[in-house]
């Protein structure tokens, strides 16, 4: 490494977290006019829970996790965890199609859907096993046992519509991601 910084999320994170601990970190509407928020720390420990469960399920460095869900706090908290035991995320758009999610599961051997239970309940030919991010789980992590992620390391593979034939994937990488983050934050 010689000195080099890693160029990962989970570490940009975990450097915010630490920088920024009881600020708050996400905001999202719940009932009414009423908010709810996260800080850096809570969310930290919450994607240091969600991996502890990952890790009770046997995810693995280079398993693909699918997200299918709307923008939320807890899929940014599934994100997270799952990068944390090097899992990587193929984020499926809310409004995909079930066809479209079969094909997208199938070509990157997909092991856990994580969304809500009602838009689980929405498929029909499904046999993924469900993560529900309306009640995302949470287990103590064994950071022992989390492998070593570096910048390089797959994070998420993106995938076109796929309209006129087979969907393609764009891998990304952490080093891809982080680095975005960080031209945009500057």
């Amino acid at each position: 490494m010689g000195g080099k910084h890693m160029l990962t999320i989970n570490a940009l994170f975990s450097t915010a977290s630490e920088r920024f601990g009881n600020r708050i970190a996400l905001i999202e509407p719940i009932e009414g006019a009423r908010m709810s928020t996260l800080t850096y720390h809570t969310a930290l420990e919450r994607v240091r829970g969600f991996a502890g469960y990952l890790q009770q399920l046997h995810i693995e460095k280079g398993d693909c996790l699918l997200i299918w869900s709307p923008s939320r706090s807890d899929w940014l908290i599934a994100y997270l965890g799952a990068l944390l035991v090097g899992a990587v995320i193929v984020p499926l758009d809310v409004n995909s199609k079930e066809d479209f999610l079969l094909r997208v599961a199938e070509l990157t051997d997909t092991k856990l859907l994580i969304t809500t239970q009602k838009q689980f309940a929405g498929l029909k030919q499904t046999s993924l096993p469900l993560v529900d991010l309306d009640a995302l789980p949470q287990a103590t992590m064994d950071a022992a046992k989390l492998p070593e992620i570096h910048e390089n390391d797959l994070a998420e593979v993106v995938f076109t519509s796929g309209t006129t034939g087979q969907p393609k994937g764009v891998i990304l990488s952490h080093r891809n991601i982080a680095s975005n983050a960080t031209a945009a934050a500057t």
